[in-house]
């Protein structure tokens, strides 16, 4: 309803005389606010019990009903302010784009645990909007020690949940010339754990890890509770 009641304020505005708009860009701000409150909610939950696997699954339903919101805001942005380019616009658009990236860059590990593939969040979006996050609600961080081309592993930790997270060094490269080249400098990794049992060090997970973003490799909650201590790894330039 909230979601709602900010497209019907920002429909109505247009309709309206300069006065009565600025004053339903005032309402829309804060019904967005409310809005943002609710994703900020649903992110909190997450990073305080990230074990709790059914606790994660609500969260990914939740900001998924909110991405879509987000998004169709985002993607109308520029109209928007062609149309009403004043501060209190600027701030509607700063505020959508804010909660959009963060509701990206937690898609990264919530859509994961959810069990659907995801292509990894840019580093950008990953440091500036939910690392400062992570280090808020306590989670510990470390680089596995770990020789491969490109690239560099995280391992993020709080209570019993585990992430291991690749980081492509390469720089991402964007607009039009990589979409007309279909380079996007990728990297093939293949990661690999000792295993007792066999006596012998193979793989455990293969991923293509796109320049300048950080994709999940693996994950531990109370559900899925296998995970493999990362002891080797190698990494292959695609393009």
């Amino acid at each position: 309803m909230k979601k709602l009641k900010v497209l019907f304020l920002l429909f109505a505005a247009a309709l309206c005389s300069p006065i009565q708009a600025q004053d339903m860009f005032d309402e829309s701000l804060r019904e967005l606010e409310k809005l943002n409150n609710i994703t900020y909610d649903y992110v909190a939950s997450f990073l305080e019990y990230p074990s709790n696997h059914e606790n994660t699954i609500k969260v990914f339903r939740g900001l998924q009903d909110l991405s879509k919101f987000y998004d169709e805001q985002y993607n109308k942005r520029f109209e928007l302010l062609s149309r009403f380019d004043n501060y209190k616009t600027r701030e509607y658009v700063n505020q959508i784009e804010k909660s959009k990236y963060l509701i990206d860059a937690l898609d990264e590990i919530v859509g994961c645990v959810a069990g659907y593939i995801r292509a990894g969040v840019q580093s950008q979006v990953f440091d500036q909007m939910l690392k400062p996050l992570l280090d808020k609600f306590g989670w510990n961080c470390k680089i596995i020690p770990v020789e491969c081309q490109d690239i560099v592993f995280f391992e993020y930790s709080k209570d019993g949940f585990k992430m291991l997270l690749a980081y492509n060094t390469r720089p991402a490269p964007g607009g039009f010339e990589a979409d007309l080249s279909g380079k996007y400098n990728d990297n093939q990794v293949d990661c690999y754990t000792y295993f007792k049992a066999f006596r012998e060090t193979n793989t455990f997970c293969s991923l293509v890890v796109r320049g300048g973003k950080y994709r999940l490799v693996e994950y531990k909650d109370d559900k899925e509770t296998k995970y493999h201590n990362l002891t080797k790894a190698s990494s292959k330039r695609i393009n």
